[in-house]
């Protein structure tokens, strides 16, 4: 009797660690590809921003975001983008974007910065 008691808290424990594994890889997935999403749409920002002029990048490089994040962001996912620094000359971007996966209790959110300066050569 004592050893199908202990096999089973065994069992229960093994179940536990697995499901903590698998959730911790889920999250660090989620970051990666938040992440790359990210900096991939940053990129294609700065560089359709660089052939514009200044007032031009004043103007579009808020839509010009939206519109490369909103092509690669997943269906399960909502994003919420924040700028929290712009300069048009030279050029430097600084953003914010909190993922919130629909499979997420409550609503929790994953915030994630990155920050992009041009650079002459």
């Amino acid at each position: 009797m004592k050893g199908i008691i202990q096999g089973f808290a065994l069992m229960i424990l093994m179940m536990g660690l697995s499901l903590g594994f698998m959730t911790y890889v889920g999250m660090d997935h989620l970051r990666a590809n938040s992440i790359a999403i990210l900096k991939q749409s940053m990129t294609e920002t700065m560089l359709s921003l660089a052939d514009a002029s200044v007032e031009e990048r004043q103007n579009t490089y808020f839509s010009l975001l939206t519109e490369a994040l909103t092509l690669r962001k997943p269906s399960h996912e909502h994003y919420k983008l924040e700028v929290l620094g712009f300069n048009a000359m030279p050029l430097a971007l600084r953003v914010r974007l909190s993922v919130f996966p629909d499979y997420s209790p409550s609503g929790h959110g994953y915030p994630f910065e990155e920050t992009m300066i041009e650079v002459q050569s």
